[in-house]
């Protein structure tokens, strides 16, 4: 799974950023249940 780049300027906070990316795939089915997602 690739991560988009995540921006430090924003003003939603990095994990935030992380975590939606994250919801929005398992929604749409990209990320199945299961999926183990990498650690760094």
């Amino acid at each position: 799974m690739t991560i988009q780049p995540l921006d430090p300027d924003a003003a939603t906070p990095l994990y935030e950023q992380l975590r939606a990316q994250i919801a929005g795939r398992a929604a749409t089915g990209d990320l199945p249940a299961g999926t183990r997602l990498p650690t760094v």
